[in-house]
C-alpha cells in the first residue's frame, strides 16, 4: 500500500500558485525540474507551462480579485500530461490586452495534444506530451 503512493507521488506534481506573474516563472521551474530525465523535451514544457501560467495570471481575474493557479502534471505510460487551471472568469476576448495573442498557438504547437475548457468557473488547459 505504502509503495503504490510513493510511486504516484513520484510520477505527479500538483503547485497551487497566487496569480501574480511572479508565479509564471515558479510554475515554469517547477514543472520544468519535475520533467527533466522522464524522456520529455522538457523545454518544451517550461515555454507551454510558461505561456498558459501567463494567460491564467494575465486575463483570468479581469474585473475581479486575483484567484489561484493549479498546475498538476503526471507522467504515465501514454507520455507526460500538464493541466493548468485557473478558477477566473474564462476565456473571453480582451480588447485591451497588452499581449500579442501568441500564448495559445505557440501551446498547441509545443504539445502533441491540447484542450481548452471555460466557462464561468474559469478555464483548463490540458496538454500533453510524448516521451
Amino acid at each position: 500500500m505504502g509503495g503504490d503512493a510513493t510511486e504516484r507521488a513520484e510520477r505527479e506534481l500538483k503547485i497551487e500558485l497566487p496569480s501574480t506573474p511572479e508565479s509564471v516563472a515558479a510554475a515554469r521551474h517547477a514543472v520544468g525540474d519535475f520533467a527533466t530525465g522522464r524522456g520529455v523535451d522538457d523545454a518544451d514544457i517550461r515555454l507551454a507551462v510558461s505561456e498558459a501560467v501567463s494567460n491564467a495570471v494575465t486575463h483570468a481575474y479581469r474585473d475581479r480579485d486575483p484567484g489561484t493557479v493549479t498546475v498538476c502534471c503526471r507522467e504515465d505510460d501514454q507520455g507526460f500530461s500538464v493541466i493548468v487551471t485557473d478558477d477566473g472568469g474564462g476565456m473571453r476576448p480582451n480588447l485591451e490586452s497588452p499581449g500579442l495573442g501568441l500564448g495559445i498557438p505557440l501551446i498547441t504547437k509545443l504539445a502533441n495534444e491540447v484542450r481548452f475548457d471555460s466557462s464561468e468557473r474559469g478555464t483548463v488547459v490540458s496538454m500533453s506530451f510524448a516521451s
